[in-house]
């Protein structure tokens, strides 16, 4: 059961749940869909995106989608495309700042890479919003109207893409750094993540799983001993 109270007022976001993710709530008039539900099912690599930006005081919402109208999607050369779904969007009402977050986990693989963000590469197109600048300027002007028509955000909002990466190769993190700064995006790699998480685990108690996890991990018994001293579930049953 979920109890939601939202006031029309863009500063003035109260949620409540019995399962405490109240950036996973949303309302008809927020996005324009017409359901409103907690996402039952959502990437863990952003939950975990999510949850950090929460606690950090940001509005939070994932899996937003946009609604293009029918001249935006030919002018952005999709004109059969759906609506256009975004990772995260993170809003902080004090500066007016929406942040849209897309997140790549490539935890086991080679990780996010510098051809990753050239046009004629084979992995452009895992990085749309970065590689076409006409689709991400219809889709940040979709959003941001969404947003403040309303009430969830202020008008004109200043609009920051970011990208959370659980990995970056090492032979490319520079150049991909030295991308990011030149184009004012942000890049959130394994280091701030890690550097969150350790905030987090410093903190008072909060029902959030990578609160949890991290306290765990980086402030409880585990973080004590070693990794040879952790027995294995078929260990322990013996």
């Amino acid at each position: 059961m979920v109890l939601l109270v939202v006031s029309t007022r863009a500063d003035q976001f109260v949620a409540n749940s019995e399962t405490n993710y109240p950036h996973l709530i949303f309302t008809e008039n927020a996005l324009g869909d017409s359901t409103s539900s907690v996402e039952e099912h959502m990437d863990a690599f952003e939950q975990v995106v999510a949850e950090i930006l929460w606690i950090e005081g940001y509005w939070v919402r994932t899996s937003v989608r946009v609604e293009l109208t029918k001249e935006e999607k030919k002018k952005i050369g999709r004109p059969s495309s759906p609506r256009w779904e975004l990772d995260i969007v993170a809003y902080n009402s004090r500066d007016n700042l929406l942040q849209v977050v897309e997140c790549k986990s490539y935890l086991d693989s080679p990780g996010v890479q510098a051809i990753d963000f050239h046009l004629d590469s084979k992995t452009a197109s895992r990085y749309k919003l970065f590689n076409d600048a006409t689709l991400r300027e219809t889709v940040f002007s979709r959003l941001t109207h969404q947003l403040s028509s309303s009430g969830l955000c202020r008008p004109n909002p200043k609009v920051e893409l970011c990208l959370a990466c659980g990995k970056i190769n090492d032979r490319s993190r520079s150049a991909v750094r030295a991308r990011f700064e030149a184009e004012g995006w942000h890049l959130w790699d394994e280091n701030w993540l890690k550097s969150r998480l350790r905030l987090m685990s410093k903190m008072g108690y909060e029902n959030q799983v990578s609160a949890v996890v991290s306290k765990l991990l980086l402030r409880g018994a585990l973080s004590e001993q070693l990794p040879s001293e952790l027995a294995s579930p078929a260990e322990d049953r013996i």
